[in-house]
């Protein structure tokens, strides 16, 4: 069993101001696939609603290149947000490999080294063996030709914040399916169904060092979103409760209570 890993939007080299997107930009590159209104360059907002939409007969497999403008370390890998249009199956895998400075940019997908192969899902997330490399792929394989998919962030993580420790007994995890319910003359209860389900999380950090808590601090107190990756290696794209809460303990001394509340983004 994995201990809980935490990681920034900071950490995340797909968002830094210095990476580029590699599409479009001739040289052997892949093309631009998108649509008018939501674009490849959507990839590098944190906003995991502002999404690229492949649109329809996009090529398999779809390839997306970037550059980070030098060689950095990357000890994960992931993609946020993928969806299809109800009916459709999720695009089969994601593979995402690399290239560094000293080799250069290729537009050839055979020159880069495999790091990792993605499986579907909603948000996934994988740690890798540290990789450093300045030229990126991700290869998007089996995306459903009648609707594309909508894709809200790729990931290429510079650091994952281990806490060495899932949690303390008790965590809790609330499952929510959004829907409006009314009751019939009849005393009937009906419920609509919208939205999709998301997670909120409650989970105890008890008797903690002062860099524990330092860095729980650190994600309860931002205003962006965070990844979390649970004990089972599945990950979510979360947003910390606007209140923050950590209690010194005086026995043992230099100790700290800390619970760490969040939610899960649909």
């Amino acid at each position: 069993m994995a201990y809980t890993r935490l990681s920034k939007s900071a950490y995340n080299a797909v968002l830094a101001t210095a990476t580029v997107l590699k599409n479009g930009t001739g040289g052997g590159a892949p093309a631009l696939t998108e649509t008018a209104s939501n674009p490849m360059a959507n990839l590098q907002t944190v906003d995991r609603f502002t999404v690229w939409a492949s649109g329809a007969s996009a090529p398999d497999p779809l390839y997306v290149h970037y550059d980070l403008g030098s060689d950095l370390s990357i000890v994960a890998v992931g993609y946020h947000a993928m969806r299809v249009a109800a009916g459709a199956s999720l695009p089969s895998s994601v593979v995402v490999g690399s290239r560094t400075a000293a080799g250069g940019y290729s537009g050839t997908p055979g020159d880069y080294t495999t790091r990792a192969t993605l499986s579907a899902g909603l948000d996934v997330e994988s740690e890798i063996t540290p990789a450093s490399a300045r030229y990126w792929q991700f290869t998007i394989n089996g995306i459903p030709g009648a609707a594309g998919c909508t894709l809200g962030k790729l990931a290429l993580i510079t650091q994952l914040d281990n806490l060495g420790l899932v949690h303390s007994p008790g965590g809790q995890v609330t499952i929510t399916q959004p829907q409006a319910r009314t009751r019939t003359p009849g005393g009937v209860l009906a419920s609509t169904v919208f939205g999709n389900p998301y997670r909120s999380y409650s989970l105890p950090f008890l008797a903690v060092p002062a860099a524990t808590k330092a860095t729980l601090e650190a994600y309860g107190t931002q205003g962006t979103p965070f990844i979390y990756i649970d004990q089972d290696g599945l990950a979510f794209e979360c947003l910390p409760s606007p209140d923050f809460v950590r209690v010194l303990r005086w026995s043992p001394a230099d100790l700290f209570d800390v619970v760490l509340n969040f939610e899960a983004l649909a």
